[in-house]
């Protein structure tokens, strides 16, 4: 419904992310390592589109696009708030995959 909407890149990246902990909760761990790793796209394609808009409104008035500049410094803050939910959401999938281990290993065991 959103695939080419690069208005929507952050809305999609978050529904990737909500449904890869929905597939997480679920025990779905390479599903759900999936849905992250597209979630992660989403965002990397959100930054880009996000310094291309900026690029394109500012015109020749701007043309330092260094991550000293702080246009720049500006959407990687926001990388970076959106960094930190995929870390969290990939420890959650590392401490799902040890319980789904241990689990295993008692039922054989």
């Amino acid at each position: 419904l959103l695939a080419d909407r690069v208005d929507f890149i952050d809305e999609i990246g978050n529904a990737q992310l909500v449904l890869g902990r929905s597939l997480l909760e679920q025990g779905k761990l390479e599903e759900a390592a999936e849905k992250f790793g597209a979630a992660e796209t989403s965002f990397d394609a959100l930054r880009a589109e996000g310094i291309r808009q900026v690029q394109a409104l500012a015109g020749t008035r701007w043309t330092d696009y260094n991550l000293h500049d702080p246009g720049v410094t500006l959407l990687e803050l926001q990388q970076l708030a959106r960094a930190l939910t995929d870390v969290q959401a990939a420890e959650e999938l590392n401490e799902a995959r040890q319980a789904l281990f241990r689990r295993a290993a008692t039922r054989t065991g």
